[in-house]
């Protein structure tokens, strides 16, 4: 290494030096190339502070990078949550609804039969001798003669 330290911190220092290296134009080329003619040492120098600027550029855009996929990963999860909170909401009222028809469903074949109203229910009576006569109210027929 040819060339001190401080000379690296001051050429990496130097706004106009960096932009050239991330954006070179034909001015710009010449004026540096002009500056590094003037010392060999300059070489080595300018050589190990553009691998330096680039490695900051790299961990820069990876940080970029990371720092963007984070606020993407935010967004979707953002997005996410209220279409999971709506399908919490259906699956516990599929599971409501599921329950009250299994239970009705149980109750009606457990249930024992409904029972009859004194005017439901048929009055058998008897009239005369040995003539029985069944009378509903549930018929339009009027009673029936046995």
């Amino acid at each position: 290494m040819s060339y001190t330290q401080a000379e690296l911190e001051a050429l990496l220092r130097d706004d106009d030096f960096v932009q050239w290296i991330l954006r070179p134009t034909a001015g710009a080329d010449t004026r540096w190339a002009t500056w590094i003619a003037e010392d060999t040492r300059r070489e080595a120098l300018v050589a190990r502070a553009r691998r330096i600027i680039a490695d900051v550029r790299a961990a820069e855009d990876e940080t970029q990078s990371q720092r963007l996929a984070g606020e993407i990963w935010v967004d979707i999860e953002a997005g996410l949550q209220p279409k999971v909170r709506r399908m919490r909401y259906a699956a516990a009222a599929a599971v409501v609804l599921l329950v009250a028809v299994a239970g009705w469903w149980w109750k009606g074949r457990q249930a024992p039969p409904a029972q009859q109203t004194a005017a439901e229910t048929p009055a058998i009576a008897r009239s005369g001798a040995g003539r029985s006569s069944l009378r509903t109210t549930a018929s339009p027929c009027g009673p029936y003669y046995w």
